[in-house]
């Protein structure tokens, strides 16, 4: 029978740090399960998808937010964390390798990822499409 190795190293944390230390062992991290809204494949890159769907990349992550909710930060940092998921399940050989796309109609007033960068609000071309649609390719992160 295999050794249980964490519940040993939790009671060893508890047992001599206990005055230093709170342990929490099996800490839920996020809602189960944990869903992206679309997985999008491009099954022929070389046949023309039409604008917006023509920045789609071969695989694509997508979520996508109702005419009743607002796309914030919280959503843009979720997408990061379905994408590192993502390429871990899938073992990807990077990142870049998968496209991101947040989709709603509004948009918080100011976005950033990781505070490498500030974007607008809405793209330049969203009244074109009488909906911000945003995309963000891995490269950029």
């Amino acid at each position: 029978m295999a050794v249980q190795w964490h519940p040993l190293l939790a009671r060893f944390l508890r047992h001599d740090y206990a005055d230093r230390l709170e342990v929490q062992t099996e800490v839920p991290l996020g809602e189960l399960p944990l869903r992206a809204d679309f997985l999008l494949i491009r099954r022929a890159p070389e046949l023309p998808l039409p604008f917006p769907l023509s920045h789609l990349g071969s695989t694509t992550l997508m979520e996508y937010k109702g005419p009743d909710e607002t796309v914030s930060q919280k959503d843009l940092q979720l997408l990061g964390i379905y994408a590192d998921l993502y390429v871990y399940r899938e073992d990807l050989p990077a990142r870049r390798d998968l496209t991101l796309w947040l989709v709603g109609s509004r948009f918080a007033d100011r976005l950033s990822d990781s505070d490498r960068a500030t974007w607008p609000s809405r793209p330049r071309w969203a009244p074109a499409l009488k909906a911000a649609c945003w995309t963000a390719t891995q490269h950029a992160w």
